[in-house]
């Protein structure tokens, strides 16, 4: 393709002459699509709508995305040549989803039009682990950089032990945005020599801070702790002086005080928990202890466990002692095996129970930190909790609990796994037979609500087949459960066919599939999108598909 390149033919016209020639030399129909065809393409095609048009283009290519389906390789490569750059960015993120090694393709990058873009993106591939530290060094070589990227890539090295450039940082430090210059700042003291450190100090952070317009150094501020936890600037003033300093002077603005515990928690424990029992000894409002309380869960992993004991003591504040319990309980299994797993599965469900929307998100948060023992009967227990226990007065929040806790669920039971899988003790394995039996429960109750909330957190997690002739995770050719509804029916078709290999050859699900891509089960559109697709795989007219869709959706 690259000697293609070299001879100038556009990338675009390449992809769309390949996919137009393969698909008249197919076997299975050429290019003489049904009408039904043209619906099941209509619909592929709504994810390229711009937003201004009504479209929704993000959410229904971020489904494409989630399908994880190699047979799109050259619908993200069209897209990557895209002048709109909505369309170029998922286009370019698909493709690292699809790669073997999931990195994404640098040199696409550096095509953009903006450092601005290339910044936006590279940020995401950081975060979605979707750039090497190979590829990392390749970037910080471009002419024109984005300064707060290069801040960003610099501090990413430094944090897997290689020296950097000092020289360089500090002509960072100068730059144009006062945030990346105090970033810049921050990442030089990491990178400099002990002695240098102890000569500057923190002193150069808060004399720029001082320079800033005073709306502005509390955002400031809030970068820097969170840049710091996240790139774990241990060597750095920021966990000692730098902080104590923040601590001194945010006496007021309760946000950045809740930071700056945050980021000293994370990096020096014990002198991060030493201050949060004296914060909360100087308050008896519940606001700012629930804002305590909150930066404690977030450091359950390292935090001294007189901080849990300190909160959970409070019994006249039955959520305040939840949340205590829960710390404690998680963090003592996170550091030994040999923790109750029982008391921090009981412990998580209760602060759930308590509807305090923040908790209930860390709870969830918490469970798949644990290991995989502990995570499938926890993730189990919230199913049960907020789905099978409670039949009457759900309501959206336990939806999202159950959907959550089965994409968790769905998750483990598609983890690859080197055990047997006739063993219960594999993990993934006690999780798929966990899940299933739920699903069969929850279908055998006729609770719709429940197999719908489960079913989508399986669409958003799972890649095993649970139930039909492949399955075998509860006996071979486990019986598909008798779903209550239309739309639970729907999702769980949508799932058969992205997972069960034996699909193909049942003309009466293909014959649903694409009924559910024309709206039978009202599903959102996301979903629909995705039935379409493998619809048009399954009839072979996926290369036809992608070759309209290509030519006639998003711009040139």
């Amino acid at each position: 393709m690259t000697g293609l390149f070299m001879r100038g033919l556009r990338p675009k016209l390449f992809v769309l002459a390949m996919l137009t020639l393969t698909a008249s030399r197919d076997g299975r129909g050429g290019l003489a699509l049904d009408p039904t065809h043209d619906e099941l393409i209509r619909q592929v095609a709504r994810s390229l709508e711009p937003a201004t048009a009504g479209g929704h283009s993000g959410e229904l290519l971020q489904g494409m995305r989630e399908l994880g389906d190699a047979r799109l390789r050259p619908f993200f490569a069209e897209l990557a040549q895209k002048k709109r750059w909505d369309l170029r960015a998922q286009g370019i993120l698909g493709l690292a989803e699809l790669s073997p090694e999931r990195r994404i393709n640098v040199l696409m990058v550096r095509e953009l039009e903006t450092p601005a873009q290339q910044a936006m993106l590279l940020g995401e591939a950081l975060n979605e682990n979707l750039l090497g530290i190979d590829q990392v060094r390749e970037v910080l070589s471009w002419p024109d950089l984005d300064p707060t990227l290069e801040v960003l890539l610099r501090a990413r090295l430094l944090r897997s032990g290689e020296k950097q450039d000092v020289a360089r940082l500090r002509a960072l430090s100068g730059a144009e945005n006062p945030v990346t210059g105090l970033l810049a700042l921050l990442v030089l003291e990491q990178a400099e020599s002990e002695e240098s450190r102890q000569a500057t100090g923190s002193g150069q952070i808060f004399q720029r801070l001082q320079e800033l317009p005073e709306a502005e150094r509390s955002g400031a501020l809030m970068v820097l702790l969170e840049h710091a936890r996240r790139e774990r600037l241990t060597r750095s003033a920021a966990p000692g002086a730098f902080i104590d300093q923040v601590l001194a002077q945010s006496a007021t603005d309760a946000n950045l005080n809740a930071q700056a515990l945050r980021t000293l928690l994370a990096l020096e424990p014990t002198r991060g928990s030493a201050s949060w029992v004296e914060a909360w000894g100087r308050t008896s409002s519940l606001a700012a202890r629930l804002r305590l309380a909150l930066v404690a869960l977030d450091a359950v992993a390292y935090a001294d466990p007189s901080v849990y004991a300190t909160l959970s003591e409070k019994d006249d504040q039955p959520l305040l002692t939840s949340m205590g319990r829960a710390g404690r309980a998680v963090g003592a299994r996170l550091r030994s095996r040999e923790a109750d797993s029982g008391e921090a599965v009981a412990a998580l469900v209760d602060l759930c129970t308590a509807n305090y929307p923040p908790a209930t998100a860390w709870a969830l948060d918490a469970c798949e930190t644990l290991d995989g023992e502990c995570a499938v009967v926890a993730a189990a227990a919230f199913v049960e909790a907020f789905g099978l226990n409670r039949p009457g007065g759900r309501n959206a929040a336990a939806g999202e609990v159950v959907m959550e806790a089965a994409a968790q669920l769905a998750r483990l039971a598609s983890r690859p796994s080197e055990a047997d899988a006739s063993s219960e003790s594999a993990h993934d394995y006690a999780a798929a037979r966990r899940l299933t039996a739920l699903l069969h429960q929850a279908a055998e109750s006729q609770d719709e609500f429940l197999c719908r909330a489960m079913l989508l957190g399986l669409l958003r997690g799972g890649t095993r087949s649970l139930w039909g002739p492949s399955s075998g995770v509860i006996g071979p050719g486990s019986p598909s459960p008798a779903w209550p509804g239309r739309g639970s029916a729907a999702l769980a078709t949508v799932y058969e066919a992205r997972v069960d290999p034996t699909f193909e050859q049942d003309p009466g699900r293909r014959a649903l599939l694409k009924e559910i891509a024309l709206g039978w089960g009202s599903l959102p559109d996301v979903h629909r999108t995705q039935a379409a697709w493998l619809s048009l795989c399954l009839d072979g007219q996926d290369r036809q598909a992608l070759a309209r869709v290509l030519s006639e959706g998003g711009d040139e």
